[in-house]
């Protein structure tokens, strides 16, 4: 009893199981069925009972065509042939006649095809081939010929469509085809939504559910959702590409359809500081390259590209132009030349050029800093003559742009050290090593320097020291007091 028990129990499983098997077929035999229905009168068929050639003409073309009847087919969709159309059943009447008489047809017979694609005929798509309906220079159709099922393969109908009902006849062992009637493609409307950027990689729209989307970026393929809408996700960034083409398919029915939008080239935002620069014959020293040059052009202008959906992205700069270190040489003095510069991006975006104007210049000499005052502070008379050096820094620097290798000559005077009621005691001196010079109103070479390539200032008192420069020599005469003078430099380009 227990075992019964157990064994009835399972029956009832499997029952259930079948049950739910049995409902999904008849829900798909639902929607297309073996039954033979009519597939002439849908909008996207065309009759053409005047008749047409398909293919090439080996027997001086028919004379007479015969006229489409009735055509039905099985596994048929509203109306539609489908890719699981196995029987397509025509109906044809009249006569079939060679326009030359010295010709005779040896054989005729209905035939389904597809566009012939760098062959003669059309191609067919028939699994058998049927008997021939008759012979001779002229051919009228029988009523035992009439109305013939013919056994088709329209697996691959996407790829066939469109596809013709027609004949197929034999003349001196050569065959051509000829078509009264035709199945065209039914033009779907598929979309593209939003605005497309060449950092994009997924594509949206919207298209008949169940319908296959592709694109032509790459072999990628998705399903039109039961909502009407699709995503196709490309796996790689839409690029240089100007434009991108969807193509919707109905895998059952073979219908198409494109949609196709402009792809937006997403860019680098880039800016500068300047759009005019000077450039100097010392500048030119380290510019021997197109890279190096960019490189100055960028930081003398200021140039800054950014991308607006990432803040990490690295940059690199280049320049439209090629031979830029050449060029920049070549400048007369007052002449310019046009540099445009872009950015591009680690993650694939580029800017547009930021167009820099550079002017060559002559090449300048001049003291870019010198120390507004000079203090030796509080000092103690001394017992003997004594050094002093100042309490603060001289800084003074030399700009130089000319050529490398140009020589300059910095040169100082100084008045007297003067209080209000009496002369100090002491002269400011400029001592180098152990020559020491009195600074008077008569010019004394305190530095002396050449254009080195890549540097255009140089400090002259950076190595001034106890031993070296202007110092103050105060004499154990001295009267206490408040004390001061001025030093007057010269900058020259001769000795």
């Amino acid at each position: 009893m227990r075992n019964g028990r157990i064994g009835w129990l399972l029956t009832i499983g499997l029952s259930v199981v079948w049950l739910l098997t049995f409902a999904s077929i008849s829900g798909m035999a639902a929607t297309l069925t073996d039954k033979m229905t009519d597939v002439k009168s849908n909008a996207a068929f065309e009759d053409k009972s005047t008749g047409a050639v398909l293919g090439s003409i080996s027997d001086g073309g028919l004379s007479s065509y015969p006229k489409l009847g009735a055509v039905t087919a099985n596994y048929a969709d509203n109306g539609r042939i489908t890719n699981q159309t196995t029987q397509i059943s025509v109906t044809m009447t009249g006569t079939i006649s060679l326009r030359l008489a010295k010709y005779e047809m040896s054989s005729v017979y209905y035939d389904i095809m597809k566009n012939p694609v760098n062959t003669y005929t059309g191609i067919t798509l028939l699994t058998k081939t049927p008997a021939s309906i008759g012979s001779g220079n002229s051919v009228t159709i029988s009523s035992a010929n009439r109305a013939q099922t013919l056994s088709v393969n329209l697996k691959d109908i996407k790829n066939s469509l469109p596809i013709y009902i027609g004949f197929r006849v034999f003349v001196d062992g050569q065959d051509s085809t000829h078509y009264v009637g035709k199945f065209n493609v039914q033009a779907l409307a598929p979309q593209i939504t939003g605005t497309l950027y060449s950092t994009d990689t997924v594509i949206k729209g919207t298209g008949t559910p169940g319908n296959t989307i592709s694109s032509n970026v790459n072999g990628v393929t998705t399903t039109v959702g039961s909502d009407g809408n699709y995503t196709l996700n490309l796996g790689t960034a839409l690029g240089s590409l100007s434009s991108v083409t969807v193509t919707e398919v109905d895998e059952v029915t073979g219908d198409k359809g494109t949609a196709t939008a402009a792809v937006t080239l997403k860019k680098l935002n880039i800016t500068s500081t300047k759009t005019a620069i000077d450039i100097y014959p010392g500048d030119l020293d380290n510019l021997n390259s197109d890279s190096a040059v960019v490189a100055w052009i960028v930081k003398q202008a200021g140039i800054v590209a950014t991308n607006p959906d990432s803040a990490t992205d690295t940059m690199t700069y280049a320049a439209k132009e090629t031979g830029l270190a050449s060029q920049l040489s070549s400048l007369a003095v007052g002449g310019s030349m046009t540099v445009n510069i872009y950015a591009k991006g680690s993650l694939g975006l580029q800017s547009d050029a930021k167009a820099i104007t550079v002017t060559m210049r002559d090449g300048t000499l001049k003291l870019e800093s010198l120390p507004s005052s000079m203090t030796f502070g509080t000092l103690t008379v001394p017992f003997k003559e004594t050094l002093y050096q100042p309490t603060n820094s001289w800084n003074v620097i030399v700009n130089d742009t000319r050529k490398t290798g140009s020589r300059w000559y910095l040169r100082a005077t100084a008045t007297a050290m003067k209080s209000s009621t009496r002369a100090l005691s002491g002269n400011l001196i400029y001592l180098n090593g152990g020559s020491k010079q009195v600074l008077t109103n008569a010019s004394v070479t305190v530095g002396t320097g050449t254009k080195v390539a890549g540097t255009s200032s140089t400090n002259v008192t950076n190595a001034w020291s106890a031993n070296k420069g202007i110092l103050l020599d105060v004499q154990p005469s001295v009267q206490v007091d408040s004390y001061s003078g001025t030093v007057n430099w010269t900058l020259q380009d001769t000795p």
